[in-house]
């Protein structure tokens, strides 16, 4: 059973160690009002002008569902302040190090209900084996039928059963498709989040993008870490490992 993994920053406005400790347990988390309402609104501003912006690049269909249109802005997140300095404890919690962040700005819009499944969008899968994360920033309130996050809890552990998924995997399709993944995915989840939240989840456990049950917009800004590399993966295998 899935338990809390919801929590609020402390009075430093910095986030609890017992919500790291859930990351560790779990592969996923979510920081309610993580940041102040002006940054909050300058974050909604990138997308309001996605409109008069010559970098944003519309996302072929053979590239996501062809049921929903993505908007993507591919760009730094040096101008928000905020945003950064979370950016820099949480990589420095679980790296060890500061790493800096890309952001994604993304915009999916529904077209087709019901919608397409496409592998690596919007159904459970895993980015890859290596330990690896991503944060997730959500301006809005996103409920149970606009496409939320999904997450199969605990399946970032990398014990028995995940190295058995992966390395007697004769198909090499490593997303729900594989009948083989059903024991890792069992308890998955949609995460339903709060305005101005960030989801902080290991995505080399199974994650996705749920299909849009009705028409409506979905914005997200993904933020990667690409300067991650293998010396980092010392500190970040203690969020993978198994308790005795």
């Amino acid at each position: 059973e899935l338990k809390n993994i919801t929590f609020q920053l402390d009075k430093n406005r910095e986030i609890i160690n017992t919500a790291y400790n859930a990351l560790q347990n779990y592969g996923i988390i979510i920081i309610e009002n993580i940041l102040s309402e002006k940054e909050r609104k300058k974050i909604i501003d990138v997308f309001n002008n996605f409109n008069q912006n010559k970098n944003v690049v519309n996302l072929s269909s053979n590239q996501k569902s062809i049921d929903v249109k993505v908007e993507l802005f591919d760009t730094t997140i040096d101008e928000f302040k905020e945003l950064n300095m979370f950016n820099k404890e949480i990589t420095k919690r679980i790296f060890g190090r500061n790493v800096s962040a890309q952001g994604q700005f993304l915009i999916h819009e529904s077209i087709n209900i019901p919608e397409a499944i496409f592998p690596g969008d919007n159904n459970l899968h895993m980015d890859r084996y290596l330990p690896n994360i991503k944060t997730i920033y959500f301006p809005y309130d996103i409920n149970f039928d606009q496409s939320p996050f999904m997450y199969a809890p605990k399946s970032h552990k990398i014990n028995h059963e995940y190295k058995k998924f992966y390395f007697n995997n004769d198909e090499c399709i490593f997303d729900e498709r594989n009948e083989k993944s059903k024991h890792l995915i069992k308890n998955k989840k949609k995460i339903l989040v709060k305005k101005n939240s960030l989801v902080i989840a290991c995505t080399n456990g199974f994650h996705g993008r749920s299909p849009f049950e009705r028409h409506g917009k979905r914005f997200t800004l993904f933020m990667t870490y690409p300067n991650f590399d293998l010396f980092d993966l010392f500190n970040y295998f203690n969020l993978n490992k198994v308790k005795n």
